[in-house]
Formats: C-alpha cells, structure tokens, sequence
C-alpha cells in the first residue's frame, strides 16, 4: 500500500547531532508503505483489512566543499541513526523543512577533482519525518 513519495531537489541539508554540519542538498527522495493487517471475520466471504506500522524511506544526496565536514558526517553514518534536517528549498521562511533521524542503510560516497565530496544516504526512519516550515 503506497502511502507517499516527495521528490525535489536544491536546498540545504544540516546533519549530525542538534544538525550542524551545513551541506548543499543536492536530490531527495522520500517513500512510504503501511503494512496491510487482515481483520477479516473468520468465517465471513468479505476480506476486511486495515493499515498499519508505516515504514518511511529516505535517499538523499548532498555537496560538502569543506572535506572536515565531509569526514565528520562519514565518521557519523553508520553508528547510530544520523540526525538530519532537510531544507529542499532553502531556509526561506515559510518552505518546507523536514526532520527526522535516519538509520542509514547505505552510504556512498565520491570526491571531484577540486576537494568536494558528495555523499548519498539511503535507509528508514525509526519515527516519522516531521514535515513543518522553516522559521
């Protein structure tokens, strides 16, 4: 069962413990699926199901041009759910911005010849994402 999926790109990302390390957010990608529970009557020829635990996924991809924040955030992935908050267009008052924790389920990551280094993250949330505005 299909519960959403949020695509956009550009922005800013803060990760790590209380979000500090600023990145620029280069592609994001949120999905979601509720298991579907069977409530059925035993007995009954109606099959009767309701929603249940949902699972939200996250991808996103972000820009360091600082290589120390680059190693902070690689030290960080990994060892325990990685706190973030995304800002897919800017911090301008009043857009979107997400934040949440994400066990991190896959990471890669790549350098450019000028000392940037993108890094891809990929995993589940252990709570929803809270979707608010940014002040």
């Amino acid at each position: 069962m299909g519960l959403l999926a949020k695509k956009a790109c550009m922005g800013v990302a803060k990760l790590g413990p209380t979000p500090t390390v600023l990145a620029e957010l280069r592609s994001w990608s949120f999905a979601g699926d509720a298991e579907e529970i069977d409530v059925s009557t035993m007995g009954s020829c109606v099959s009767t199901t309701i929603g249940g635990r949902v699972t939200e996924r996250l991808e996103f991809t972000c820009y360091l041009a600082d290589p120390e924040d680059a190693a902070q955030i690689m030290a960080l992935a990994g060892a325990a759910p990685l706190d973030f908050e995304l800002f897919p267009f800017g911090e301008t008052i009043g857009q979107l911005k997400i934040t949440g924790q994400l066990n991190v389920l896959n990471r890669t990551e790549s350098g450019d010849i000028g000392g940037a280094v993108e890094l891809a993250f990929a995993g589940t949330t252990p709570a929803a994402a809270v979707r608010g505005v940014a002040p």
